[in-house]
Formats: structure tokens, C-alpha cells, sequence
């Protein structure tokens, strides 16, 4: 849904994410070389952050915390020779924000993407 803002007195914009909700999740699919970028908004205490990916073929995970992850630039990267991969972190490095990105390998890998922390 969305929520209204009094000083714009919009109502089109998103509400804030709610503290209490510690966990995200996406799913899709991804061709060879596509990549899906999510930014999850963990807060600046977060702990025992966990991105797990799972799914068909052969995806790949990759987590950063000051900006979107690249090929070339990340935090974490398993690099399976399968969709399984997990990255944990046991806090925030900077900012509140855990930047995940899903990258295919394989012709066509349908995922699951499930994040969670404390």
C-alpha cells in the first residue's frame, strides 16, 4: 500500500520500511549475464545478516554495503557451480543498506532470494 505525507500532503509515495519486518524477499528468473539488482534496507545496527539464493541452473549471488555489487566488485561472492549460494555477514559494514544482486550464468535460472538479519 502507500502512505500519505502530510507535508506534501502526497499519497503516492511508499511507506517506510517497518522496523519490525527483518527479512525481504524476492524471486524471478535471470538469462545468461542478466542481472537483478534489490536494495534492502537493513538499518544501521543490523546483525547476523543472511542472503540465501536458491533455485534451478545456475545463479549467482553477490552482496555489498556501500553501493550495488558488480562482476567485479562485491562483498560476498560464493561462487557454486548452482543456484544454492549464501553470504553472511555478522553486521552492517556502512550505511543501512544491504545492496544484493542476482546474476545469471546458466541460459535461464529461476531463484529465490530470501534475506534476513537481527
Amino acid at each position: 500500500g502507500m502512505a500519505c505525507v502530510p507535508k506534501t500532503l502526497s499519497c503516492n509515495v511508499p511507506p517506510p520500511p517497518d522496523p519490525t519486518v527483518k527479512e525481504f524477499d524476492a524471486s524471478g528468473t535471470v538469462t545468461r549475464g542478466e542481472e537483478k539488482q534489490y536494495e534492502i534496507v537493513v538499518g544501521p545496527t543490523a546483525r547476523n545478516i543472511k542472503a540465501v539464493l536458491s533455485g534451478t541452473a545456475d545463479a549467482d549471488l553477490y552482496t555489498r554495503f556501500t553501493e550495488r555489487p558488480s562482476y567485479d566488485d562485491y562483498s560476498c561472492r560464493p561462487w557454486y557451480a548452482s543456484s544454492d549460494e549464501t553470504c553472511k555477514h555478522k553486521k552492517i559494514a556502512a550505511g543501512d543498506t544491504l545492496y544484493v544482486m542476482v546474476r545469471g550464468w546458466a541460459a535461464n535460472s529461476d531463484f529465490t532470494l530470501k534475506v534476513t538479519w537481527d
